[in-house]
């Protein structure tokens, strides 16, 4: 349990650092308002995803065994700060000027295969009292998340 928590404060330093160094590297070229703005940005998407990336594990980890999280954090306020800098990003985020299109990997498609197992599987579990019915809403969710997915992917 120690070195899990010890090799995800290693990522997070390292995606600290990674952040940093981007900001270093275009700093040559910008103002001082501008780089503290674009660091700012940055900033601010980041702890966005790791609050949502927190939020979605510990949602899912209360879900398969109820009270292993509530007992001790009220997800409501994680949710609540997740969606608050959800939104500060949305507002910084900048365009970029015609943005290539990308092809999609194999890394894509792993995420894409992975994301929505565990997706069939939470709502499997919730809905599983309604009978056989809920294999095939399980199911039907899970082709609903491959196919918009796959939309935003390629866009």
């Amino acid at each position: 349990m120690i070195s899990s928590t010890n090799s995800a404060n290693k990522n997070q330093i390292i995606r600290i650092i990674s952040g940093a160094k981007r900001i270093c590297k275009i700093r040559n070229r910008m103002t001082n308002e501008s780089q503290l703005k674009y660091a700012l940005r940055i900033l601010i998407s980041d702890i966005f995803k790791i609050s949502l990336g927190t939020f979605i594990v510990y949602f899912l980890l209360e879900q398969m065994k109820g009270g292993f999280i509530s007992n001790y954090l009220n997800l409501n306020f994680l949710l609540i700060f997740c969606i608050i800098s959800g939104i500060i990003t949305a507002a910084l985020h900048k365009e970029r000027e015609q943005e290539e299109k990308r092809e999609l990997k194999l890394r894509d498609y792993l995420v894409i295969f992975f994301l929505t197992i565990i997706t069939a599987i939470v709502v499997f579990f919730e809905i599983r009292d309604l009978g056989w019915i809920s294999y095939f809403i399980s199911f039907g969710a899970a082709v609903i998340i491959i196919l918009i997915s796959d939309a935003l992917l390629r866009e």
